[in-house]
């Protein structure tokens, strides 16, 4: 989707596997992050998919691509949705206020769970 700069951003937590820690077996994820008009990208490892995790990549990413856009999109996970009725997506509470806090007039954007092809 083309879009203005600084209008809108792409960011989700995936599951890429396993990896071997001190031999503990342990997920490893990747978050991504990506600017839609210019496509730069942020990716950022981690172990844990937890909300917490979530969000200090969220506050990372900005850093890494120059600035926080206007929209930003998200899969339908549950560290971003708290509740979906239908077209109607409640946020987790501290992501909204994360997101929010990062500049004024933010905006947020969850795929629908039976269409992921809105991304």
């Amino acid at each position: 989707m083309k879009t203005l700069p600084g209008k809108q951003a792409k960011a989700d937590l995936e599951h890429l596997g396993f990896i071997s820690d001190n031999g503990k077996r342990q997920r490893l994820y990747a978050f991504f992050f990506a600017l839609s008009y210019s496509r730069i990208r942020y990716v950022q490892f981690a172990t844990r998919q937890d909300t917490l995790t979530f969000l200090r990549c969220l506050q990372n990413a900005p850093e890494y691509t120059g600035g926080v856009p206007q929209i930003i999109l998200f899969d339908n996970a549950k560290t971003v949705v708290s509740e979906q009725v239908e077209a109607v997506i409640q946020f987790n509470r501290d992501l909204m206020r994360l997101v929010f806090n990062m500049e004024s007039n933010r905006m947020l954007a969850g795929c629908m769970t039976l269409n992921p092809r809105e991304k």
